[in-house]
């Protein structure tokens, strides 16, 4: 618990509801199912599939290289090949980088709702503190 939290419930006089919000406090989230994305290309049978049909091609690609110009070969010719090469493989890898942002945009989705539930117990377990001391309250005024 950080220096503040701990700084903010001394000044709590009451001594259940300072329990309670220790126990907020040090919820671990990770125990409560936030999910994390890890970069990895073999997630996703999309994934899987977009990139062994970049290693295929590109071995195609440098074998068939080595059939055509088996000779002596331009400098120049062989960097426009190889950049060809490259340039066919662009829609593979803006498969991938779509699904790496679907995978991540489907992980914040999954936090938000557990977060938004987090945050609708929180309230409402606020409202019946407050219920609570409002009936107290009610209590005192009676007893005057």
């Amino acid at each position: 618990m950080a220096d503040k939290e701990k700084e903010m419930l001394e000044d709590i006089k009451d001594e259940e509801l300072k329990e309670d919000i220790e126990e907020y406090i040090e919820e671990d989230y990770d125990e409560e199912g936030y999910a994390e994305h890890e970069f990895s290309l073999f997630d996703n049978p999309l994934e899987v599939a977009a990139v062994a049909f970049m290693a295929i091609f590109f071995i195609f690609k440098v074998w068939n290289f080595v059939e055509i110009f088996d000779t002596f070969v331009d400098f120049m010719a062989m960097v426009e090949y190889f950049l060809g090469v490259f340039a066919d493989l662009v829609p593979a890898v803006v498969l991938l980088v779509g699904c790496e942002i679907y995978e991540k945009v489907e992980n914040l989705e999954y936090n938000l709702k557990i977060n938004s539930f987090y945050m609708a117990k929180y309230h409402e377990d606020t409202l019946e503190v407050l219920g609570e001391y409002d009936e107290y309250d009610e209590e005192e005024e009676i007893e005057e």
